[in-house]
């Protein structure tokens, strides 16, 4: 398969608190709304900017959350526990760790969640060329800028199971299914068989490059320790 390469910096990305690329990679855009906590105990809305600016992620251990190395910024803190936008149980983060730079970032939360926590993949687990991921997000739900009041999921299909994004990373590129990520849905998850498989990067409004999670499984296990 042939890899391609997204024209956009990171630093664009931190700037401007969201995803990114030449052209906006835009909550989920159709889909669905996820109507309890219960279904998704593990999301994560990362806040910073003061609050103004936000990316979705996901719980994997008592203290760390999952999310896009775009995302980071110095006033990073987490909300838990609800799918309504802008509530939940509000967390600190102390550490912030990305590996080599790449757009992905585990947040260290000041203290332990209790709740049902999103298992992550492994090279085994990712899904091959015409497969269907479970998106999930705090995004927009349009091009234009309309907000989402809660967390949304879709299915996307896997275009290319071994792409590489600008900076050389790791990505599966996805398009639409029942839906499609947008502007907000930055770090959050796709799961293939009950796992995360990859974290919402950048892209166009028609091909998506979620960070390829498979390929950190073992930089993620050492971090968090499991």
């Amino acid at each position: 398969m042939t890899n391609t390469r997204r024209h956009a910096a990171l630093a664009a990305f931190a700037a401007a608190g969201c995803l990114l690329t030449a052209a906006p990679a835009y909550a989920i855009i159709g889909g669905s709304s996820v109507n309890s906590i219960s279904d998704a105990p593990w999301a994560a809305q990362i806040r910073f900017n003061g609050g103004d600016s936000h990316c979705s992620g996901a719980l994997i251990a008592p203290q760390w959350v999952l999310t896009a190395g775009h995302c980071k910024a110095s006033d990073d803190y987490v909300l838990l526990g609800s799918v309504t936008k802008g509530k939940g149980t509000q967390i600190s983060t102390d550490k912030q760790l990305q590996p080599n730079g790449e757009d992905i970032l585990l947040l260290h939360l000041t203290k332990p969640y209790n709740t049902t926590y999103a298992k992550y993949g492994s090279s085994s687990d990712r899904p091959a060329d015409g497969k269907s991921v479970t998106a999930y997000g705090y995004g927009d739900t349009d091009n234009n800028g309309s907000k989402s009041t809660t967390l949304k999921t879709c299915t996307m299909n896997v275009k290319d199971d071994n792409a590489s994004d600008d900076a050389n990373g790791h990505v599966i590129q996805l398009t639409k299914g029942s839906g499609i990520s947008s502007k907000g849905d930055s770090g959050g998850p796709a799961f293939y068989g009950g796992v995360i498989v990859g974290t919402d990067s950048r892209g166009t409004d028609t091909v998506k490059d979620y960070s390829d999670i498979t390929a950190y499984h073992s930089w993620i296990a050492q971090t968090i320790g499991s």
